[in-house]
């Protein structure tokens, strides 16, 4: 089993982390709904499959996030305030604490080779890391069930790949559209749920099971706001529920009030690079799995070298304020 100290502030990281990749704009206040920002209606009969793909797809217009007002909410943790930037394919930076004053109590992120999460909270700071591919090559998977990957599409940032999808969408009893699709790992395929509004085409829920058909993860979205000049809706309420093999499931809710797309205001290679593992216990995640699978035991190692990549070229920019109610 996993000590009870790493898997409590792993616990901890993991909520910061679906923080990270959800809540890019969130804000502590809550302003009206403005309406001239709701998703335009796309469809006036149910799409065919390579129909609703298009109007999806549209999510590959979006190459950046980035805000320096966030705000993560879940039961039995404080409510953290927080700055982030995430970039495709994997670049995202998140740092904060519980409070402005208070400094820097946690700093994820992710580069084109690996993930982190230190923290100085509980009895020792703690920098968790893994690289992606091993990472993805692993079926059981120890409090984080999933790829940060997908968590990119928890937050409504999906693709859907008409070639993957396993059946004809159908529509559901409540009048949404439902679209399975598998995914393709170094583990087998996962299968992927969409639940869609037929009439927007917004993305209303994301379901993921593991290859044996095991549950993981599900996402519901609402409030979503349009961006016209990337012609993309993003749901500005968030519903996450992870479920790791052997413990209970893991429930977040998160409001967006606003959002910075494709702003890139700097270029400087450093905020992708791991922070400064002096004064952490650094733990590979590779190894706390393979442990639970009797491959290896558990223990804290060195942090592997890598090859910086260089950061993309910016993008078309749009900033735009989204309010909620």
């Amino acid at each position: 089993m996993i000590p009870i100290r790493f898997r409590n502030q792993f616990a901890y990281c993991a909520w910061l982390l679906l923080g990270l990749w959800m809540t890019a704009g969130a804000t502590c206040h809550q302003k009206r709904a403005l309406t001239e920002f709701q998703p335009p209606e796309v469809f006036r009969a149910p799409p065919d499959i390579h129909q609703l793909a298009e109007v999806i797809n549209r999510n590959r217009n979006i190459q950046q996030l980035e805000s320096n007002a966030v705000t993560v909410r879940t039961p039995g943790i404080p409510t953290l305030s927080a700055r982030i930037l995430w970039e495709r394919p994997r670049r995202f930076r998140m740092t904060g604490g519980l409070s402005r004053l208070t400094g820097t109590d946690f700093d994820l992120g992710s580069n084109d080779d690996l993930f982190w999460m230190a923290t100085r909270h509980g009895p020792s700071p703690t920098l968790y890391f893994a690289r992606h591919d091993q990472f993805e090559s692993q079926m059981n998977r120890q409090v984080l069930p999933v790829s940060p990957d997908w968590l990119v599409e928890a937050m409504g940032i999906v693709e859907l790949d008409p070639a993957m999808v396993t059946q004809t969408p159908s529509l559901r009893a409540d009048g949404m559209l439902e679209v399975e699709s598998l995914v393709n790992s170094q583990i087998g395929s996962y299968r992927r749920t969409l639940v869609v509004d037929p009439k927007y085409a917004t993305v209303r829920q994301v379901l993921l099971r593991d290859p044996s058909g095991r549950m993981l993860a599900s996402s519901t979205l609402s409030n979503h706001q349009h961006y016209p000049a990337l012609q993309v809706s993003l749901p500005h309420h968030i519903q996450v529920q992870l479920m790791p093999v052997g413990a209970e499931p893991l429930d977040l809710d998160v409001a967006v009030s606003f959002y910075s797309l494709n702003d890139n205001q700097g270029t400087d290679p450093q905020r992708w690079t791991i922070p400064d593992t002096a004064g952490y216990t650094v733990v590979d995640l590779v190894q706390i799995n393979a442990s639970q699978s009797n491959q290896l035991p558990p223990s804290a190692i060195q942090f592997p070298q890598y090859q910086q990549a260089q950061p993309p070229v910016p993008q078309t920019s749009f900033r735009g304020v989204r309010d909620i109610r």
